[in-house]
């Protein structure tokens, strides 16, 4: 192995909770994993203005963004009627977002994201609610950047593969030094969440940086919620969704090498352009 290749390879980590989402990934709408959430919340942290920064002294309680990244997932177990808030099933044979076919009674994540951007900008509002939307603010602009959360393929059986929860995929690299194999029962949705993600095994800290070292800027902070799920819409029909090989005899679909090449920039953009998004939203809501 070359000394570049060697460089590249010790940025990639191996966490048990990387690991163990890779046997939840037949689990519903829950982006990119403990790991990408907080990878998210830490580029977000570095892009924090002051005013931002003095506000979350309170409303994190000594806590970090990284601290609470998954707390929506977690509440969304006891509080079943938070889970449509997670995602918007925009139809992969569709322009876009529209919010009479996608966002019923405004149950979705582009409805929910405004209504809890609203309440942490509330200064009046009780500061256990601006805690609350906080939580909420962190984790579901995480959601929104995840390609699965923002589109479903109303063609398959029952009408919607449910952001590829039902389409049954499992990735295995080839790599000699990092092989990499996703469980058995995972899908689609899974390979997204969390083993594109986990596959590349590279330690927190140095991922952190190496998302901070792409290019970023103004143009890639900007847009509204409804463009940022649209953008997420385009990457699933372009990219999560095209060139899906044909099932096996157990209708698994064997995604390789060549699908992680071609997604993985996609991921790492992905995380990246949440991180700086939601420093953004803070800044301006606080």
């Amino acid at each position: 192995m070359g000394t570049s290749r060697r460089a590249h390879r010790d940025l990639r980590f191996v966490t048990a909770l990387a690991v163990a989402a890779t046997w939840v990934g037949a689990t519903p709408a829950r982006a990119w994993g403990p790991d990408g959430h907080v990878v998210v919340a830490r580029v977000a942290e570095a892009h924090l203005s002051a005013r931002a920064r003095r506000a979350l002294v309170t409303l994190l309680e000594g806590r970090r963004l990284a601290d609470i990244a998954s707390w929506a997932d977690d509440w969304r177990e006891p509080h079943p009627e938070t889970a449509p808030w997670h995602f918007v099933d925009i139809p992969l044979d569709a322009d876009g977002y529209d919010a009479a076919r996608d966002c019923p009674r405004g149950q979705c994540l582009v409805a929910a994201l405004t209504k809890e951007v609203g309440a942490l900008h509330d200064a009046r509002a009780p500061l256990s609610e601006r805690r609350r939307a906080l939580r909420f603010v962190v984790h579901l602009v995480g959601d929104l950047h995840q390609p699965l959360h923002a589109a479903t393929d109303t063609g398959a059986p029952g009408g919607s593969d449910r952001g590829g929860n039902t389409v049954k995929a499992r990735l295995t690299l080839s790599d000699a030094e990092f092989p990499y194999r996703s469980p058995p029962t995972g899908s689609l949705h899974g390979v997204w969440d969390s083993d594109l993600v986990a596959s590349e095994h590279r330690e927190q800290e140095a991922f952190v940086a190496a998302l901070s070292r792409l290019p970023g800027g103004d143009a890639l902070e900007a847009g509204t919620f409804v463009e940022w799920a649209n953008e997420s819409h385009r990457l699933a029909r372009d990219v999560a969704y095209r060139g899906l090989p044909v099932p096996d005899a157990a209708g698994v679909r064997q995604l390789g090498d060549d699908y992680a090449a071609r997604c993985r920039p996609i991921v790492e953009r992905q995380l990246q352009r949440a991180g700086l998004r939601l420093a953004r939203v803070l800044n301006e809501s606080l």
